[in-house]
């Protein structure tokens, strides 16, 4: 009975959310195990057989069970029992993988119209034949849905091209870590033509992601003008996740992109990952233009693209207004994750930025670490987060807003509601901003306020846990009683006892 509940509810919960991918495996590998522990017991074959029987006759039947089983898994079942040999071998007398882990030794193996996701991530493809050999592989997978295949940096983009070209039904693919712009097959390395790749990209593409391939402006100029060309053919657009991060992308690949997301073809567009390029001010204004008027943008991260020292007030104050009509509250975007990393808008910018945070009710984490931010943002910030009451989380990291700011941030969290996690690392604050910051943790009980390895002033990163803890021992209420001594001896401004706030 165990088992049969457990295939039961793995089939219910694939027929009920069929794009919950990670409760739908989780469930029907559970059941898969426990068929197997059933299959084992030869006294159990007729038990085994009919429960089989009853799923294929139900609506849920058992093939969804066994759709996310890795080779050896099916491989056990069918050896383990012959009740299993209708689901598990294919009328050419293949093994059925719904999930297969590439392999070139295992394909003659499997019957490859029946594999539905191909994780081939560090496959062994490292020569012409091994290429070849993959692109027969990929061409025959009429069925395949995701493609996983990174870290293959002696992929040739023209060979897999042909095959990937052949994959109708796929909606994931990911080609990160591939070096794809260079062909290093020889003794030296060469450019490598990406515009076949591009071409070949399937239509009903829902994720890509093409990060760590050395790819340049030009390289984003194709992909671009390969989507809208697709969509003005008839094919309506479906792309909702792209991922460039940590290419050699500039201005033009960001001037490429605001085109994009303008376009019919980027209404679908849902993430867009850039971080860690070479993307300017220009290209990243443009981008940041054309968020204010896209419907479906949730998550846009263009941090570490400028490795700035100090704070440019020109961009930083074109930003701000930008950023500042995106996160409006009349805006059309749906952004709920914006990073700023390293964009070095400074006090005026998160000012501006904070009379739009006050009013917002979409964005849900904010990530401006590495910003110039001082004691002056931090009290625009705090004031912004008395009013917000959709923000989870805040990414202040590696700023300078010292004590006075880390007062006023405690201040602010203490009339707000929503905020779960903030992280205030590397910003010179001492033992007065962290008792301050104390006492907005002991008023909010899902507060989580993180100080980094380093700690805070002379408080190292175990004393300053410790003090934020829920139940206080003795030793800490004299650490607190300590602190808060040699903070007013410091202050000298009769600041009030934030021992007994627990």
């Amino acid at each position: 009975p165990s088992v049969a509940m457990a295939c039961r509810a793995a089939a219910a919960d694939v027929a009920e959310d069929p794009d919950d991918e990670r409760q739908g495996i989780a469930s029907c590998v559970m059941a898969g195990r426990a068929m197997l522990g059933l299959a084992r017991d030869e006294s159990e074959e007729p038990r085994l057989r009919s429960l089989l029987t009853a799923l294929a006759t139900s609506a849920a039947p058992a093939a969804p069970i066994l759709r996310h089983l890795r080779m050896r898994d099916t491989g056990s079942l069918l050896a383990a029992s012959r009740a299993l040999r209708a689901y598990c071998v294919a009328p050419t007398g293949r093994m059925v993988v719904p999930t297969f882990n590439y392999r070139q030794h295992r394909v003659e193996k499997v019957d490859l119209t029946s594999i539905e996701v191909m994780y081939a991530d560090d496959a062994g493809i490292i020569n012409i034949e091994n290429n070849t050999a993959f692109a027969s592989c990929l061409a025959e997978c009429n069925s395949l849905q995701c493609l996983y295949c990174s870290h293959n940096s002696k992929l040739i983009v023209a060979i897999c091209a042909s095959g990937l070209g052949k994959l109708g039904e796929l909606s994931v693919l990911d080609l990160s870590h591939n070096r794809l712009a260079v062909d290093d097959h020889r003794n030296f390395e060469r450019e490598q033509p990406v515009g076949p790749l591009i071409a070949a990209l399937p239509p009903r593409l829902r994720f890509l992601d093409l990060s760590y391939n050395l790819l340049h402006d030009e390289h984003v100029f194709l992909l671009v003008d390969g989507l809208e060309a697709s969509c003005s053919s008839g094919t309506p657009p479906v792309l909702e996740q792209l991922l460039l991060r940590s290419n050699y992308l500039g201005n033009g690949a960001g001037f490429a992109l605001a085109s994009f997301m303008k376009s019919a073809s980027g209404a679908c567009l849902s993430r867009l990952d850039l971080r860690t390029n070479r993307i300017e001010a220009d290209g990243a204004c443009q981008m940041l233009s054309a968020l204010q008027s896209h419907p479906n943008m949730r998550e846009m991260r263009v941090g570490y693209n400028r490795q700035n020292k100090q704070q440019d007030l020109q961009t930083a104050g074109l930003a701000s207004v930008l950023l500042r009509k995106a996160l409006a509250a009349n805006a059309k975007t749906k952004l709920e994750f914006l990073d700023l990393n390293n964009v070095r808008i400074g006090d005026s910018g998160i000012r501006q930025l904070s009379h739009s945070l006050a009013l917002n009710n979409v964005l849900r984490r904010l990530d401006i670490a590495f910003n110039s931010i001082g004691p002056e943002g931090a009290e625009a910030l705090g004031h912004a987060l008395e009013a917000n009451d959709h923000l989870r989380e805040v990414d202040l990291r590696d700023n300078d807003i010292g004590d006075d700011g880390a007062v006023s941030l405690a201040r602010g969290l203490g009339s707000n509601n929503s905020l779960r996690k903030i992280q205030v690392a590397r910003n010179g604050i001492s033992s007065r901003g962290v008792l301050a910051l104390l006492g907005a943790v002991k008023a909010r009980d899902q507060l989580n306020i993180d100080f980094g390895a380093s700690g805070a002033g002379s408080l190292n990163h175990l004393q300053v846990r410790s003090m934020m803890g829920r139940t206080q021992s003795m030793a800490n209420l004299t650490l607190i009683r300590e602190v808060e001594r040699g903070s007013m001896a410091g202050s000298g401004d009769g600041q009030m006892s934030m021992m007994f706030a627990c």
